[in-house]
Parts: C-alpha cells; structure tokens; sequence
C-alpha cells in the first residue's frame, strides 16, 4: 500500500495537535528507520522515543487507529520491495523548497530512528553501510533549491536515492534478524 499526500497532511494535523511543529517527515522516517531494525512494531515506544515525549499517552483512540494504520501501510509497502515504498513527503504540488526540507527531516529521521532502535552497523554490508552515511548526510545538507524543472529534476533524483536506499537497508537488516532468529510481531496498543 502506498503512502498518499493525504497522510503527510494527516499525520501533519496529529501532530500539530500535540506538539506543533514536529515534522511529519521526520516521524516517519524515524518510523521507516525503527521498522528496518526492529520489524513489524510490538508497541508505541519508536513514537515516543522519536519525538521524545510520552505521546502515545496523549493520543485520541482514533488518532492512535489512524497512526496504526499509517504504520501498517509504511510496513506492507516496505515489504513490497523498493517498487512500492515512498518517504512521506509534501504533496507534489507543493514548494520545491518544502519538499527538500521535508527530505532531509525525513532522512534524519530515519538515521535516528536506526540508532533508536538499537541498529549494530555488523548488521550491514559496505553498500549499506554507505547507504546510512549517505541518508545522514542528505540530512545535513541544506537544500539550496528554486522551483525550476533542472532543480526539480535533481530533487526527484536525489528522492530515488533515498528511496532506494532505505529499502537496501531494510532488507538487509531484515535479513540480519531473520538469521539471528528475532521474529517479528504486528503493533499491539493498550489504548
């Protein structure tokens, strides 16, 4: 299942409920990063340790639903292969500018999440290794962007970078726990 521009602005009106300003990007990438280390989700400790605040706490059942679903998807769509995974990023439509920040928060996000979740960098090949040096540093970078087809050319370019290489590394940190026999479990909620 794809990730649509109508999650970005969900989860963006959640979040901005609780604690406005949190980058949606940002979530979600510490959210990808924390699934390729850990598997499917048992609890809502990535949420919290990813904004660092209990927010699990002070989600509505249904925002809570809403989340659980957003993860699924992110999950299904990872297991799909790279054909089928997408960063949650601003609508198309949106400023060059807002979608490149909205990259960057994104990577970060999913690096953090990475070391949240406790990744050990054995776990990895060069390649992904590199691929993590590479995410960071996409988050580091400030974007100097107009809105310009050239410009939005070398955005689309460097989002297939970052697409493929998330899934890289999902899949190898997949592999890795397959072969060190950690299973996987769906998210389970108490709220």
């Amino acid at each position: 299942m794809e990730e649509s521009q109508h999650d970005f602005a969900a989860l963006a009106a959640i979040l901005d409920a609780h604690l406005p300003g949190l980058s949606p990007a940002h979530v979600h990438g510490s959210l990808c990063g924390w699934l390729s280390v850990r598997g499917a989700l048992e609890d809502w400790q990535w949420l919290d340790l990813s904004v660092d605040e209990p927010l699990s706490e002070a989600l509505a059942p249904s925002e809570l639903r809403w989340i659980s679903g957003m993860v699924l998807a992110t999950q299904q769509s990872f297991d799909a292969g790279e054909f089928a995974f997408q960063p949650l990023l601003p609508d198309p439509d949106s400023a060059l500018l807002e979608r490149a920040v909205a990259l960057g928060e994104w990577c970060d996000g999913f690096v953090g999440g990475l070391g949240l979740a406790g990744m050990r960098e054995q776990e990895l090949s060069k390649t992904g290794r590199e691929a993590v040096a590479d995410l960071a540093r996409i988050a580091s970078t400030t974007m100097d962007v107009a809105d310009g087809e050239e410009d939005d050319q070398a955005f689309e370019e460097v989002l297939e970078f970052v697409r493929i290489g998330a899934v890289l590394i999902f899949e190898e940190l997949t592999s890795a726990r397959q072969r060190a026999g950690r299973g996987t479990h769906g998210i389970h909620s108490t709220h």
